[in-house]
């Protein structure tokens, strides 16, 4: 398989539509201004990150932005895709954080996030409805020199 990043403003939309449409039992909805960014395998796509909820500090210093992925099999992970997401909040944005908010069943994506170097910060109860609960994780921009490396330096 061959994998390749897109994104842009022509295509944010769509990569938020799919996104959703993959997620759709929990009902996912994004504020205005989401940046999504797709990862391709040929002419499909693999996976789609939104970047949604920037915050900053109260002096204007750039804090958190939460991170969803939807994806259709774990293949598109690799070193090069996991730069290409990551480098989005902490070199473009530079963000200090970024949270991932996961449901408690999902244990591949919670094996995925803490793979990726995410820890897990809290628990929120019934935070997918009554059934299930949200599990808070975050990665601080330190934390993310293990996939960006000098890229954090510019």
């Amino acid at each position: 398989m061959r994998f390749r990043a897109v994104g842009g403003l022509e295509i944010n939309q769509s990569l938020i539509a799919w996104h959703i449409e993959k997620m759709a039992p929990l009902r996912c909805s994004f504020l205005p201004g989401a940046a999504a960014i797709g990862i391709m395998d040929g002419d499909s796509l693999a996976s789609v990150t939104v970047f949604d909820g920037y915050r900053t500090d109260p002096d204007g210093t750039p804090n958190n932005i939460e991170c969803q992925i939807a994806s259709v099999s774990p293949a598109w992970v690799n070193k090069s895709t996991v730069r290409a997401i990551l480098s989005y909040p902490f070199c473009q944005m530079k963000v200090r954080r970024v949270t991932c908010l996961i449901g408690s069943k999902n244990t591949r994506s919670l094996k995925f996030c803490n793979g990726l170097g995410f820890k897990p910060e809290g628990w929120i109860r019934q935070g997918f409805g009554p059934e299930e609960d949200l599990i808070v994780m975050g990665m601080l921009r330190e934390e993310s020199r293990r996939w960006l490396g000098g890229l954090l330096d510019v």
